[in-house]
């Protein structure tokens, strides 16, 4: 009789974990999380493309912008390049340093990414290719003590996010249209990436973009492909979440493997106008040839996006909710393989347990 009792209570055990292992193993490899650290709030300013046109150093409306984006209390400001229209003439970063002067003023850390227009001279066929005045112009010192980092490419932390600053115009062949990263940075973002955690919450900026919808230019499609072979699948897999560029001289945002790309080149050069109908283009992506700028809340449990035209007006806001940070596939098969151990020790303890019983 007791022999008959024990096994269907061991078969019932069994049966209870094959059904646990089949609802949760499945459940925890696709939607795994875990709670990142909450974050600090704070707000924060990204724009680009500033420059002017013609023989202007900076677009007259930029003013208009700095005033506008100040009235939202930024703690810092990203400036996602071209910020001057010649790089490689020293006056010009003089008329750049008037149109910001209050950032300054207001004591406001101001970070900048190079543009293609940061390494222009009077001379359109000769460039600088170490970005000498813009070097000059802007002291990166204190963000820049990583072995590998530079005025061109470093990293900082912020309230609690990790933010990437990196250089699109090194070993940019314009005769091809093809981006190479060169091993310098690349090595440096590798081990920076390398040395972040699965719920960091990483913010990276840099100039061209990786999906352009300019209109009527292959050129620049051309080019972001060659930036998104370089940077994407390594931001997919590293859990990078937003990426801040300019360039094109509009606004534009899409969501590409769960990472959200945001084109904002409106702070005062000529407006571009957009492409729906661009290879690039996919459904739920949104566009506008506005001049704008980017305000980042950040607060404990979300990341919001206001783009905003100098009058104030909003033309597009999204959220990111940061504290479900999907696990990538080796924490996920970790934890699938941990957990079924635990269910077998449980399984066994209790089996044995009623087999002494009986």
């Amino acid at each position: 009789m007791a022999m008959i009792m024990v096994r269907p209570q061991k078969n019932t055990i069994a049966a209870i974990f094959v059904l646990l292992f089949s609802i949760l193993a499945p459940q925890l490899i696709t939607s795994t999380s875990i709670l990142a650290q909450p974050l600090s709030d704070f707000t924060f300013i990204a724009y680009g493309d500033s420059r002017g046109a013609g023989d202007d150093a900076v677009s007259p409306i930029h003013s208009d912008i700095v005033t506008a984006y100040l009235q939202q209390n930024p703690d810092f400001v990203i400036h996602t390049g071209d910020m001057v229209n010649r790089g490689g003439i020293w006056n010009q970063w003089l008329e750049f340093n008037d149109s910001i002067q209050p950032i300054w003023d207001a004591g406001i850390l101001f970070f900048g990414v190079v543009g293609n227009h940061e390494k222009y001279t009077d001379q359109w066929n000769i460039t600088d290719e170490d970005f000498t005045q813009y070097r000059q112009f802007f002291n990166f010192a204190d963000f820049t003590n990583n072995p590998g980092e530079t005025e061109l490419h470093y990293s900082f932390d912020y309230g609690g996010i990790h933010f990437i600053i990196l250089n699109t115009d090194d070993y940019f062949d314009y005769d091809t249209d093809i981006f190479n990263c060169s091993q310098t940075q690349m090595d440096w973002l590798l081990t920076d990436l390398a040395n972040t955690r699965p719920t960091d919450f990483i913010i990276a900026s840099y100039h061209r973009p990786a999906w352009s919808i300019r209109q009527n230019r292959v050129d620049r499609w051309d080019q972001a492909e060659t930036i998104r072979q370089e940077f994407h699948q390594l931001f997919v897999q590293h859990g990078v979440d937003l990426v801040f560029c300019g360039h094109d001289h509009y606004y534009y945002r899409c969501i590409r493997d769960g990472i959200y790309y945001v084109v904002t080149g409106g702070g005062g050069a000529p407006p571009y106008p957009p492409d729906p109908t661009a290879p690039q283009w996919q459904v739920g992506d949104v566009a506008y040839q506005a001049y704008h700028f980017c305000k980042i809340d950040v607060e404990s449990t979300q990341v919001s996006v206001t783009a905003i035209q100098p009058d104030n007006t909003t033309i597009d806001f999204f959220v990111i909710n940061t504290m479900s940070q999907t696990i990538p596939i080796q924490f996920q098969l970790l934890i699938v393989v941990t957990l079924c151990c635990v269910i077998v020790c449980i399984v066994l303890v209790i089996y044995f347990k009623k087999r002494k019983r009986f």
